[in-house]
Order: structure tokens, then C-alpha cells, then sequence
């Protein structure tokens, strides 16, 4: 059992990986921000390495940053302003910025008119036998893979991927019928 600094260096080395994991997991988000301000997928990459490397030497000094994530942001920010002025490049043109000020939820009555689609989708979802509504939910909603779906049902691979694709065309297709009759 550890006492007094060793734990002390153990907990630190615990958040340390536990922050670093968790800003790995969001490497695409962080890629997509910067991919939107940069429109150069390489240099991205390249933002993206240089932003991990900082993150690193602060944790290295010792230092958790409180918000990890916003430090991420932060620094991406940092670094393509640096690159923008290094390549002489103007900031994002106001269209671009008029387009991501604009309200990113739907519309009310887009918001109804998908609730009312989901509620149809789920209906018809749960008039499906119950295992195939199980493969379909273990697939769709908890994406685990059609081979482990398969070990757990006894079936093989394929054979889920054919009851799947069937199955969501059948859903799709009463619930274009059930919108056309209602419509």
C-alpha cells in the first residue's frame, strides 16, 4: 500500500493518463474544428500533433489543466492563428463566421416533425420480433459489431448483416407508407 508522495505521484500519474485518454477519444471533433478553420486537411494533422505535443510538456511539468478539453480548444485556436499569420492567410471570411453563429437546433417545426418521425420509427421498431429488435439495437444504438452480435445470437456475421439491412428496409418503408397515408 502507498502513502505519503508515492500515492501522491500515483494519483497524479492516474488523471494525468485518464486527461490525456480522454482528449485522445476526442481527436475527431478536435480534427473537424480545426479542418472547418483551417480547409486543409494535412495542416490539421499538423495542428492537431502540435497541440497533443503541448498538452503533453504541461502535463509533464506537473500541471492538469482544470478544463482539458477548453486548454485543447484553446490552444488549436493558438496555433491556427499562428499558421493564418504565418501563411499570410486572411481570418475565415464573414460568411463562413455568419455560418457558424447561426443557431445550430432545428427549427420548431423541424424539431415536431423529426419527434413525430422517431416516435413512428420506434413504433415500428418495436413490432419487430425481439430478436431482431435486439440485433438492431445492439448494432445501430450501441454500435457493437455484427461479428460479436452474431457470437451472442449463434448466428454468423452475414447473417445479421442480411437481417439488419432487411429489417430497415421494412421499418423504412411501412413508415413511408404510414407518413403517405397520413399526409
Amino acid at each position: 500500500m502507498e502513502s505519503g508522495p508515492a500515492k501522491i505521484l500515483s494519483t497524479f500519474s492516474t488523471l494525468r493518463e485518464r486527461t490525456f485518454r480522454d482528449l485522445v477519444a476526442e481527436k475527431a471533433s478536435l480534427l473537424s474544428f480545426i479542418r472547418r478553420r483551417t480547409r486543409n486537411g494535412a495542416e490539421a494533422e499538423d495542428i492537431y500533433q502540435e497541440a497533443m505535443e503541448r498538452l503533453t510538456r504541461k502535463l509533464r511539468t506537473g500541471t492538469v489543466p482544470d478544463n482539458p478539453l477548453g486548454y485543447m480548444y484553446r490552444i488549436t485556436t493558438n496555433l491556427i492563428n499562428d499558421s493564418q499569420r504565418h501563411n499570410e492567410q486572411p481570418l475565415e471570411p464573414l460568411d463562413d463566421v455568419a455560418e457558424s453563429l447561426r443557431c445550430q437546433r432545428p427549427q420548431p417545426d423541424q424539431q415536431l416533425n423529426d419527434q413525430q418521425h422517431l416516435a413512428l420509427f420506434v413504433k415500428q421498431l418495436n413490432d419487430l420480433p425481439v430478436t431482431l429488435r435486439s440485433i438492431i439495437v445492439l448494432s445501430r444504438v450501441h454500435g457493437v459489431s455484427n461479428k460479436q452480435i452474431a457470437l451472442q445470437f449463434g448466428l454468423s456475421a452475414k447473417a445479421v448483416e442480411k437481417q439488419i439491412n432487411r429489417a430497415i428496409r421494412n421499418i423504412e418503408a411501412r413508415m413511408a407508407q404510414q407518413l403517405e397515408s397520413e399526409g
